[in-house]
């Protein structure tokens, strides 16, 4: 038997990925808009003063240091997730380029869901937060996701499937505890009839 693949670092044993959701696309134009127009403007600079040395450097210099910051945007973009799982909720946030931070909320301590849309961009472009209250003081931020309603209804439904499941769990052990109890129960009365 093949053991499945991980899909991401700390996955547990048998846990299935149902989604994985990273911020709206309309987020990372606003944070590469600026690199972007400065690079265009010195890749223009470098093409006005080829032949003047000096310039040429210069804007070359800002042109490398342009397309750090627009990797850098990017890199840090594609690499913020948050995975949804039959068992719990996983926030990746991509701090660096070396340095990246991960929260979890399990199902079973999830307590309330809020979505905030702020802005005419988020209102136009369908993106908000989605704020996860657990039974800790902390609660997880699941920040510029695309349609944040269907993702509040999606984890409202996961969290209900996990309480119906937990509470069928619980039904069956106190059937099971009664059953064990009563034959305790019978074999006590049998033992007083023995005597």
């Amino acid at each position: 038997m093949m053991k499945e693949k991980k899909q991401f670092l700390g996955q547990n044993e048998g846990e299935k990925v149902l989604y994985v959701l990273g911020r709206h696309g309309f987020t990372l134009l606003g944070e590469i808009i600026l690199p972007l127009i400065f690079l265009l403007l010195s890749v223009v600079g470098m093409v006005m003063f080829f032949y003047n040395y000096q310039f040429f450097l210069i804007g070359f210099v800002f042109f490398l240091f342009f397309s750090a910051w627009t990797f850098y945007a990017y890199f840090v973009w594609t690499h913020d997730r948050y995975i949804v799982t039959d068992q719990r909720i996983v926030d990746i946030e991509q701090k660096g380029i070396f340095s990246r931070s991960q929260k979890e909320a399990t199902l079973d301590k999830i307590q309330d869901i809020t979505v905030e849309i702020k802005g005419f961009w988020g209102t136009v472009f369908r993106y908000g937060t989605v704020i996860v209250q657990t039974a800790s003081e902390s609660s997880l931020t699941l920040d510029d996701v695309g349609s944040p309603e269907k993702v509040q209804q999606t984890i409202s439904g996961l969290v209900k499937e996990n309480h119906n499941k937990s509470n069928q769990k619980e039904s069956v052990l106190q059937q099971l505890a009664d059953i064990i109890k009563g034959k305790v129960d019978d074999s006590k009365a049998d033992e007083g009839f023995d005597q």
